[in-house]
């Protein structure tokens, strides 16, 4: 929802300030962002102003510009930017399933690539399901089957959310 305040924020840094006077919901709202996105921006950080970032500048630059070589290579879609070891609270794939991983594929399987936080190389407990994207550090790849979408912090092509979802968000 917008305000006076959030457009004279925004105002402040040079930035135009795009809302609706209602709540239209985080879908729509993350739609109607990327249609105004400059035409030459090809990548979409998202982040929500409630994530607090836990690595030090320089190993986030990091993180970022490894997203995008995972991104450019084709070897995803979205790249994940959630703290492996740190990753806050609340974590409910953890909650629900950390000591009993493989339960995860019959309760909520959407959620299985959230078991990499605990587990070690998990790419060598399930070779069908995890593949490492990315060494040094290690990214892993999951299908979207076994990855729900996430308000998490990510990086993802602006083509590829306006291909996905666009259509469908447009419908509503």
């Amino acid at each position: 929802e917008i305000n006076d305040e959030k457009i004279e924020l925004a105002r402040q840094y040079g930035m135009k300030a795009i809302g609706s006077e209602s709540n239209i919901g985080i879908a729509k709202a993350i739609q109607e962002l990327l249609y105004n996105v400059d035409y030459r921006c090809k990548f979409v950080l998202f982040l929500e102003k409630d994530w607090k970032v836990v690595e030090a500048p320089e190993i986030v630059l990091k993180q970022i510009n490894i997203a995008k070589k995972i991104l450019i290579s084709g070897k995803a879609d979205l790249v994940k930017l959630r703290s492996r070891y740190n990753p806050g609270h609340p974590n409910f794939a953890a909650y629900f399933f950390q000591g009993q991983e493989e339960a995860a594929f019959k309760v909520q399987p959407n959620l299985f690539c959230n078991l990499y936080h605990w587990i070690e190389d998990p790419e060598l407990r399930w070779p069908n399901l995890f593949r490492v994207c990315n060494r040094n550090p290690n990214y892993y790849c999951v299908i979207s089957e076994y990855c729900n979408w996430t308000n998490n912090p990510c990086l993802f092509h602006k083509d590829w959310w306006l291909t996905e979802f666009g259509p469908i968000l447009d419908s509503i």
